[in-house]
């Protein structure tokens, strides 16, 4: 009994010539690609990454706090949130003149906690979730508080925040959120990352980043709007202060 003859593959699936060279080259491109950082004595970028812009004044900012103008700090120590250090200060304002706001608390200061990298490798996290409970607070009013401050190159800085209100049985905080880089700022670490893929491709240095919570006393179970006024102003000292300063 014979066997059926084997059939070829259909022409329209079979490799051409032409195909077989394009596939050969683009193996010898990779290869090629591959191994001439080697030759030249220049790793790739992500074997390792360029340097972060003021790193070192960025991380001082952990001993020293940071200089608000218009404000002053009564207190600075460092503070452990979950497992990350911050740098804590109580503020008091210079300004002889406060606009009154039934909101928040009377002679009641303002604190503000700094995060700031302290390696190179390092990288925004999910701070927010261990800060409200390491301080046992109940958070709802969860809103955004967006603003802008003007940059050293002439060009508005944007910051996305997160704002809520933070409460115990003893004390209500409007609280301020976010991580604050050179051209602006988020609560979301994924846009420090874009950002800082942006600047390794186009100047070859990395984003420096700090994060930043603001708390501000207000009446107990106080409505947050009210604290807008308040919250956005000293959430835009502090991020013209470290634009001014720690990232310039």
């Amino acid at each position: 009994m014979k066997s059926a003859p084997v059939k070829s593959a259909p022409a329209k699936f079979a490799p051409s010539p032409q195909s077989r060279w394009w596939v050969a080259l683009l193996l010898l491109a990779i290869a090629a690609t591959t191994a001439f950082p080697g030759y030249i004595g220049k790793p790739w970028a992500w074997a390792q990454p360029p340097p972060v812009v003021n790193l070192d004044q960025v991380q001082a900012l952990r001993q020293s706090g940071l200089d608000i103008p218009g404000w002053q700090t009564l207190n600075r120590e460092d503070i452990r949130v979950g497992v990350r250090r911050w740098s804590m200060q109580t503020l008091a304002s210079l300004s002889p003149h406060q606009d009154e706001n039934a909101s928040l608390a009377p002679n009641a200061s303002p604190i503000l906690l700094l995060r700031p990298q302290m390696r190179a490798e390092d990288a925004p996290e999910i701070d927010w979730v261990s800060f409200s409970g390491e301080f046992s607070l109940r958070v709802d009013s969860r809103q955004h508080l967006q603003f802008a401050v003007d940059g050293t190159t002439g060009q508005a800085a944007p910051v996305d925040a997160r704002w809520s209100r933070h409460w115990n049985a003893e004390q209500t905080y409007a609280v301020v959120q976010w991580y604050a880089w050179p051209t602006g700022g988020s609560a979301d670490p994924g846009r420090w990352f874009w950002a800082d893929q942006r600047m390794q491709w186009t100047q070859q240095q990395r984003l420096p980043w700090v994060a930043i919570a603001l708390l501000i006393p207000m009446e107990p179970l106080g409505n947050l709007d009210d604290t807008r006024a308040d919250a956005e102003s000293l959430a835009k000292a502090v991020q013209s202060a470290l634009m001014a300063g720690a990232f310039r």
